[in-house]
């Protein structure tokens, strides 16, 4: 029977350091090796090259599985194959199952390929800055066709228009962290590529005289280049949805739902915490965790910093995922290469977990501080300037009422206990309001 198992080559180093995943596949004692859409760094490997990052190993071994699933399926008649035939008709079979198998990334960087191949280089350009741009918004390589949505579309252009950072690697291949104050111009172009990438995968994918259709929606049907989207997209859950996700179980340890599940909560518990701090964060004292917000430190006279009361419910998965080092608060550093790679591999497990408890809205993990907010102004009553102060949304030394310019972080730890004691009760929303009007009322 034939084997499979994923690797990387030394020589087949890229020119910005990184490696494409192969997938080896020996049948009848014949070697072949199959491209993936996958790719790695240094950082992501022993000096063995062998695969070190979590969040990869989590995806190799779903590749090897769907590759051994596939000949499964095939009984004795994989005996009927070639090393290559083979090959060739398990990547298509693991390939085509959907859309959700097409990364809209590595079609781009083919795309752009060809165009230069074509001397169109010049015009090839504003597609790979198209590219680089969309990395940045999702935070990984890993862009699946079925990501672009309308909703993400409307996202992706208001995050174009507004500051925002991004990394890049040096001539060394260093990352360098990177300040854009937002794009005035070049925005309705960019979003205008990014259809054109989409309908080109669409004609690349979809056979319409054979009724093979694995790109089956449109997502510029509702979003149109260049116009706002009519409402504010729903980014928060109810109380008793938060709760199902508290108490998801059977979760295998080391899973990605397992993190998603965890760092959702642990965000909740710390007011909304985003990941990017959690993964950076150095400073926990006196019970308190410390730092300055890192989406605009360089833009406050405060540097962002906010100080915020480690409630009994956070201290559980604090303990769990504390670095042993004692280099940062937490080891997240150690098990991803960077804050982003972190963020979309949590996204990944939480959205499992969703759809697993059935949930209707695909959570990520920025839902935890909308939903926060939300809780403190609807079932808490608390003030709209106590909100703002506890997702320190404000320079706080600039405010005029006393209470502010002292910086008592008790306002933030009264408006986090408020909140945290919803949670307290079963997951019904009746029992829930019940309890929160006898709380609060």
């Amino acid at each position: 029977m034939p084997t499979f198992k994923a690797l990387v080559f030394k020589h087949h180093r890229k020119k910005d350091g990184t490696y494409n995943i192969k997938l080896r596949v020996i049948h009848k004692k014949n070697p072949v090796y199959n491209d993936t859409t996958y790719f790695v760094t240094d950082k992501q490997l022993n000096k063995q090259l062998e695969f070190k990052d979590r969040s990869i190993i989590n995806i190799v071994n779903d590749l090897e599985k769907a590759y051994y699933d596939q000949s499964n399926l095939m009984g004795e008649g994989v005996n009927n194959y070639t090393a290559k035939e083979l090959a060739e008709h398990l990547q298509r079979k693991v390939s085509a199952n959907s859309d959700d198998s097409i990364n809209f990334i590595a079609f781009g960087r083919q795309y752009v390929n060809r165009l230069v191949k074509d001397g169109k280089g010049s015009y090839a350009g504003k597609f790979t800055r198209t590219l680089n741009h969309i990395i940045d918004f999702f935070g990984t390589e890993k862009v699946m066709v079925t990501d672009i949505t309308s909703k993400n579309l409307y996202r992706f252009e208001e995050y174009l228009r507004n500051p925002h950072s991004y990394v890049r690697k040096d001539q060394f291949g260093n990352e360098v962290k990177y300040h854009h104050e937002g794009l005035k111009n070049g925005v309705i172009d960019l979003m205008s590529c990014t259809r054109k990438l989409f309908n080109a995968a669409k004609a690349e994918y979809n056979d319409e005289d054979r009724g093979d259709i694995r790109i089956k929606y449109n997502p510029f049907g509702k979003y149109i280049v260049g116009r706002p989207q009519e409402e504010t997209d729903k980014r928060n859950i109810s109380p008793a949805d938060i709760i199902k996700i508290r108490d998801c179980d059977s979760l295998r340890p080391g899973s990605r739902m397992e993190l998603g599940r965890d760092i959702f909560m642990l965000s909740f518990y710390l007011i909304g915490m985003n990941t990017v701090d959690l993964f950076n964060a150095i400073v926990i004292k006196d019970g308190r965790v410390e730092y300055n917000r890192s989406k605009t430190t360089d833009r406050r006279k405060d540097n962002a910093f906010i100080s915020i009361r480690i409630e009994p419910e956070a201290k559980s998965l604090i303990e769990k995922y504390r670095d042993p080092r004692g280099k940062r608060v937490f080891k997240f550093y150690d098990m991803y290469s960077n804050s982003k790679v972190f963020n979309s591999m949590l996204n990944v497990g939480l959205k499992e977990v969703a759809k697993k408890l059935g949930l209707e809205d695909m959570v990520t993990s920025y839902w935890s501080r909308h939903s926060w907010a939300t809780i403190a102004a609807n079932q808490c009553g608390v003030s709209d300037d106590h909100i703002g102060f506890a997702l320190n949304h404000v320079d706080l030394r600039h405010r005029v009422t006393n209470i502010y310019i002292d910086k008592s972080w008790d306002i933030i730890d009264n408006a986090n206990r408020k909140v945290l004691d919803v949670l307290r009760f079963k997951n019904d929303e009746e029992a829930i309001a019940e309890a929160v009007e006898l709380l609060f009322n």
